[in-house]
């Protein structure tokens, strides 16, 4: 799923910068996956996901799924006919991106505590040089 690849988060960039995977593996000589290509024929569907995500609701525990009522006002508002196969994609589109989400913060939770416990282990802010 793309969000991994483009989502800039915390990797522990030296100057605090959020990065990409894709960055953080180049800052380490790592290789790089490339892009994910998608058939033009289903190109907008993946345009109106990620417009649709962007105004999605945020809690406690992350990101909320994309709901019925979010696409109808967003179906609404915009003039835009998404035929039922169509919006079976973006609802399929909305579970994979809250799959890699969860997983993304799942990792970066297991990566902040190992460098947690390093830290009260060597009493210093990360890897000795």
């Amino acid at each position: 799923m793309q969000v991994r690849f483009n989502t800039r988060r915390d990797f522990g960039h030296p100057k605090g910068e959020l990065e990409t995977r894709n960055e953080y593996h180049m800052r380490f000589g790592r290789p790089v996956e490339p892009d994910p290509v998608y058939p033009a024929v289903v190109s907008h569907v993946l345009e109106w996901f990620w417009e649709l995500s962007a105004k999605r609701q945020y809690g406690a525990g992350g990101p909320s799924p994309l709901s019925f009522s979010d696409l109808k006002a967003w179906t609404e508002l915009t003039g835009t006919y998404v035929d039922p196969l169509e919006m079976k994609m973006i609802l399929a589109m909305d579970s994979a991106w809250l799959s890699a989400v969860a997983e993304e913060s799942r990792q970066d939770r297991l990566r902040h505590e190992g460098m947690s416990k390093l830290k009260a282990q060597t009493g210093k802010r990360g890897f000795a040089r």
